[in-house]
């Protein structure tokens, strides 16, 4: 945990590099226009996007504010991923689950899980060997994202890129154990995201920066406070709390040339970037919506999995066949496998889902006018 004076000019530095980078890359944040009546927007990312939380807060804002605005949002989050995987899985990852909705634009939000946090602990023996390994984890990253944005742009698609959220190093909390240097990864992440976004004429979204800026100013009036959460059962270090999700959609929203006049963190629980408080209906049919959309994004999960064994989850009967056989491999390990049983009794209603799914979107943009 950081003393008083360690954590004041943490908040000063990261505050001048955030004002920093907003004064030289004002022309690349710019760049990303506002979602039109038509579009279809992806938003492609691991567990933080599949979660929905930051897209809830956009959908919400273009219902709310241009009603009129016939926009599809896809939820294409999977938890785990990491630009490596999906360039290696890209037959299903990219061209089934992502460029077979026809989106206008992708979002693409990645690096938590390409750091490989796991060698940042503290119990691994450090040396040349450990550097060499973190160094090669970013340089796959850069590759990778380089690659990503090459197959999105050659199927028709803008793309926007966001940098990776925060890993909590500074909140005063002591379980899970901190992994340092994990954070300053995935600030190494944003700033080659933000060369890319330079050499190949797309926009940036500084997450990261604000995301680091905003934590460290909360800390220093309340140490246990947290972007991800801190002092919640569910607090991981790795995932953003509902705070943290705001600041993400706030980050995109400002980025597209929106007014900010609000506070940066929420003061209500229905408090959408840009607007203020919805009606708590309203906001309601957007939860909602989020909740449907995860539960949608397991049954992709599982059909990237069986993508990664090289097996082909869009084949007639292919994916039912490969659910059964996986849990009774389980099974007969004596292991449970709650989330396959859950995914077979889903199958037959998925349809049914998509288009509940679907018509809460229609609903979201209805009750916002009355």
């Amino acid at each position: 945990m950081l003393n008083k004076h360690g954590l004041k000019f943490l908040i000063t530095l990261a505050f001048a590099v955030l004002l920093g980078v907003n004064d030289g890359a004002a022309a690349e944040i710019s760049k990303a226009p506002p979602f039109l009546a038509g579009e279809t927007v992806c938003f492609l990312g691991d567990s933080i996007t599949k979660g929905g939380a930051y897209q809830k807060l956009v959908e919400l804002f273009y219902a709310v504010r241009f009603p009129d605005r016939a926009i599809t949002f896809r939820n294409c989050g999977v938890g785990g991923d990491r630009a490596s995987a999906m360039v290696g899985a890209a037959t299903f990852r990219l061209e089934v689950d992502v460029v077979s909705h026809r989106p206008s634009v992708v979002t693409v939000m990645l690096g938590m899980n390409d750091v490989e946090r796991k060698l940042y602990d503290p119990r691994l023996p450090g040396g040349v060997d450990l550097e060499v390994k973190q160094k090669a984890a970013l340089e796959t990253y850069l590759l990778s994202m380089r690659s990503l944005i090459n197959r999105i742009q050659s199927a028709g698609a803008r793309v926007i890129l966001i940098s990776p959220s925060v890993y909590e190093e500074t909140a005063s909390m002591d379980t899970p154990p901190v992994l340092k240097g994990v954070n300053g990864a995935l600030a190494k992440c944003s700033e080659m995201l933000r060369g890319l976004a330079r050499e190949l004429d797309v926009p940036f979204v500084d997450v990261h920066g604000e995301m680091n800026a905003v934590n460290l100013q909360e800390q220093s009036r309340n140490p246990a406070f947290s972007i991800t959460g801190a002092g919640q059962s569910w607090n991981d270090r790795v995932h953003p709390g509902p705070a943290g999700h705001y600041l993400i959609a706030r980050a995109l929203l400002r980025a597209q040339g929106f007014e900010l006049d609000e506070p940066a963190l929420p003061a209500t629980e229905n408090r959408v970037p840009a607007l203020g408080p919805v009606p708590p209906s309203v906001f309601d049919l957007g939860e909602q919506r989020r909740k449907l959309g995860e539960q949608l994004r397991e049954l992709a999960t599982l059909r990237y999995a069986m993508a990664k064994e090289g097996v082909d989850p869009m084949a007639p009967g292919a994916f039912s066949t490969w659910l059964s056989g996986r849990r009774a491999q389980m099974e007969g390990k004596g292991q449970q496998a709650p989330w396959i049983v859950k995914a077979e009794a889903q199958l037959p209603r998925e349809d049914e889902l998509k288009a509940r799914f679907e018509a809460l979107a229609v609903k979201m943009r209805e009750s916002a006018v009355r």
